[in-house]
């Protein structure tokens, strides 16, 4: 009757309703069911394997979720450590697989320069860090005021001059048959280069972060320099050793890099170029000056050194030694056209490095000069 109490609800009767509403509710992702629950209506709880449990109050074990066990509740001894470990030991593994198989690779490939440029990647970390020697020393005032520009002041008939007559006139043959000759300071470097630039081609431009008294980029990306270093040859005067151990096939020399530069003109570029130099250095660039083709059936072209590349001096047949390091040989086996110059064999470290001036072809003539 209305008048009757009302008996109080069961705890059956609110666990038929809950599975009731269960039934009727749409299947939906367990992690979705988690987060959308109230939160009141949950607890934290611990498997005993190290996983965080969500259970609903009264019900069965609920799934577990997503979640990283805390400092407080993270077993004492369980996998966690273990797996730091294994995870450890595996990478180490990787890391020595990795690295025998580059020295396989290098094995197998006679220490050519495919493995180097990893070594010079490392190289160049470190020289880039302990590198103090600046690409250039002057301002550009301060090398141009080192130049003679004004063509009255240059010797008469300059510009009808040969080869041997700038020489010649220049009185070279003193500095060339000096071995005492000191080696080129960043001084000179630099008033070498800006003297190209501005007398021979403006457009061109010297920003290798290699300082000349050290090179170049023999890797580009890298900015490492070559495996030589320059000092004094006895008996010889300047000269290049090996900065390391060098490998028979590796690349030594990559010629046509930014301090490779060209005299084109006809012979008429080279000549303002020596005579707006100082002697002394103007004298150097006649001994290190060369003519080479560099393509089969091309003209012959008139190049030099702005670096110390530019000191590497000749074996062969009409020296006492051998040259170590040659041209690489196009297809014909001609190894006349080629700038890249390889070891023939291997170079110990601190061996002077040899070339031998006779694969080029030397034509004065027939640059204008």
């Amino acid at each position: 009757p209305p008048s009757a109490p009302r008996p109080p609800r069961s705890q059956f009767t609110r666990h038929a309703k809950t599975k009731r509403r269960r039934r009727s509710s749409p299947a939906i992702h367990p992690s979705t069911a988690l987060m959308a629950a109230p939160v009141d209506e949950f607890i934290q709880g611990d498997d005993g394997a190290g996983a965080t449990l969500k259970r609903r109050k009264g019900s069965q074990p609920a799934r577990a979720s997503l979640q990283r066990p805390s400092a407080a509740q993270a077993p004492s001894k369980g996998s966690g450590s273990l797996s730091v470990t294994s995870t450890a030991f595996f990478y180490t593994i990787c890391l020595l697989a990795l690295a025998t198989v580059f020295f396989l690779l290098g094995k197998a490939m006679g220490g050519s320069d495919v493995i180097d440029p990893t070594r010079s990647m490392l190289r160049a970390l470190v020289s880039d860090s302990s590198r103090s020697s600046p690409t250039a020393s002057l301002t550009d005032a301060e090398a141009e005021s080192r130049l003679s520009l004004d063509e009255s002041d240059w010797p008469k008939n300059w510009d009808q001059m040969s080869f041997k007559d700038v020489v010649k006139t220049l009185s070279c043959k003193e500095v060339h048959n000096n071995s005492n000759n000191p080696l080129p300071s960043i001084d000179d470097w630099t008033v070498m280069r800006y003297a190209y630039s501005r007398v021979v081609d403006p457009r061109w431009t010297f920003d290798d972060p290699v300082p000349p008294t050290e090179g170049y980029s023999h890797h580009e990306q890298y900015h490492d320099p070559p495996p030589y270093v320059a000092r004094m040859s006895p008996g010889k005067g300047r000269g290049l050793f090996a900065s390391r151990r060098i490998r028979e096939g590796e690349l030594v020399h990559r010629g046509g890099n930014q301090g490779d530069v060209e005299f084109t003109g006809g012979g008429d570029k080279w000549r303002r170029y020596m005579f707006s130099l100082p002697r002394p250095l103007a004298c150097q660039i006649a001994s290190w000056n060369w003519t080479q083709r560099t393509e089969e059936g091309g003209d012959l072209r008139f190049f030099v050194n702005l670096n110390i590349a530019a000191l590497m001096n000749s074996g062969g047949k009409h020296y006492k030694a051998e040259a170590n390091v040659w041209p690489a040989p196009d297809r014909s086996g001609s190894r006349s056209y080629s700038m890249l110059l390889y070891a023939n064999r291997d170079i110990a470290e601190g061996e002077e490095i040899l070339m031998d001036y006779d694969v080029y072809t030397t034509s004065y003539k027939m640059v204008g000069l």
